[in-house]
């Protein structure tokens, strides 16, 4: 398959699938309201600690910046906190579809991806952008240039991260009946770690050193701390230097696993 080839093709998968996705604007809107709603629940539990410690700020974080860091965790989350190739990949492992999908002149794994693309788009651009711009209006954060250079930069490297650790949950559907969850459970360790549940300002200054050598907090804590302003330009870059690291780490874990899923998949004949 030439270059040209190969990018035409990308670039219809991508039409077909965002086509898909605006024929079925209503789950945009649900996974919006539901991840939103997700959010109320830390907001509630965040405001009854700030009223009843009687103080207007808790390590340096008052509790505007509190709520607004779910908000922006809201808006984000859909995106990094859950990759769609995990459903993806069981559907077609359980379907027996994966079979006929692998005969194709086109790579099934660089398929997954940019099947999963057209739907993470429009709803960042669509949802995510617009509350994230609230955000920064109602709260009244200065943005610099390089901050918002910082913001990109985390969450496009978040978003190859979540993407090949989801694929390689995924990859697990070969090999068991059901991987639903075991891949929620895996979210929430992820979401813990990262600072999706308790910011890692929170965490004992050890253990937060510690995690912010792990690729989890770029999927949460750095992005949306880094939009508010908790997150220094410093804490950013050595995060995106980690996010990197763990990139290029990630990458190769992904390729021994498919080699091995796929050598499995031809064995067995799923």
């Amino acid at each position: 398959m030439t270059g040209a080839w190969r990018l035409r093709a990308y670039m219809a998968v991508l039409r077909v699938n965002m086509k898909e996705t605006l024929a079925y604007k209503s789950d945009l809107v649900l996974t919006l309201i539901l991840s939103v709603m997700s959010s109320l629940i830390y907001i509630i539990v965040w405001s009854a600690v700030y009223s009843f410690s009687n103080t207007s700020s808790l390590n340096g974080l008052t509790l505007s910046g509190m709520l607004a860091y779910f908000v922006v965790l809201s808006a984000i989350s859909p995106i990094l906190g859950w990759p769609k190739v995990v459903n993806n990949m069981q559907d077609d492992i359980r379907e027996g579809s994966i079979a006929r999908l692998l005969i194709r002149p086109m790579s099934y794994v660089e398929q997954l991806f940019v099947e999963a693309m057209p739907y993470d788009l429009l709803f960042f651009l669509f949802a995510s952008l617009p509350i994230m711009a609230l955000v920064v209006l109602i709260g009244g954060f200065g943005l610099s240039a390089s901050t918002l250079l910082l913001f990109a930069a985390e969450l496009l490297i978040g978003y190859l991260i979540i993407n090949l650790l989801g694929f390689m949950i995924g990859s697990m559907a070969v090999y068991l009946t059901n991987i639903y969850g075991i891949a929620e459970g895996i979210s929430w360790v992820f979401s813990i770690a990262g600072g999706g549940v308790v910011p890692l300002l929170f965490f004992p200054a050890e253990v937060a050193g510690a995690l912010m050598l792990t690729p989890f907090p770029l999927l949460f804590y750095l992005p949306a701390g880094t939009l508010i302003g908790i997150v220094t330009a410093q804490q950013a870059l050595g995060g995106i230097e980690t996010g990197l690291v763990w990139l290029a780490i990630l990458a190769l874990a992904a390729r021994t696993v498919w080699s091995r899923v796929n050598m499995a998949i031809n064995t067995v004949g799923v």
